[in-house]
């Protein structure tokens, strides 16, 4: 499709096509979240004692949690590491990847973490460790 060979009321059209879109989506993610919160509703009430309050078995917050918690949680999260062991598993998928070098990316799926937080372990942790250098872009190789 050429631009240039559009005429206005073409434009205009699309330009309606697009809002219209744009309404329905914010409509479909308004009924996406009432939905968890239905769900999350049903939930809560099924481990509720008499008069609706919470069972020992149900935290007060989670009985309050808002539908966007619901929806807004990551789906594969792990439980945090012991001290030190991102260190240790750093340091020997990088001496793993030889001279080369191994990206930030590929690291954390390697590890399973998140690439923004090894990114802020190399600029912390990662500086104190003299045989760790920086040989590219995201990359980062073992040269002691």
């Amino acid at each position: 499709m050429n631009l240039t060979q559009l005429t206005s009321a073409a434009l205009k059209q699309i330009a309606t096509l697009v809002e219209r879109r744009e309404a329905l989506q914010a409509q479909l993610k308004d009924v996406t979240l009432r939905l968890a919160a239905w769900e999350l509703d049903v939930e809560s009430k099924a481990t509720k004692g008499p008069a609706g309050r919470p069972t020992s078995r149900t935290p007060r917050k989670a009985a309050t949690t808002s539908a966007r918690a619901v929806v807004a949680k990551p789906a594969g999260r792990t439980k945090r590491q012991p001290r030190g062991q991102l260190k240790a598993s750093v340091l020997a998928q990088v001496k793993a990847a030889g001279p080369s070098g191994i990206r930030v990316a590929d690291l954390a799926a390697k590890l399973g973490a998140n690439p923004k937080n090894l990114f802020v372990w190399f600029h912390s942790t990662g500086k104190r460790v003299t045989e760790l250098k920086k040989v590219g872009p995201a990359r980062y190789a073992w040269v002691g």
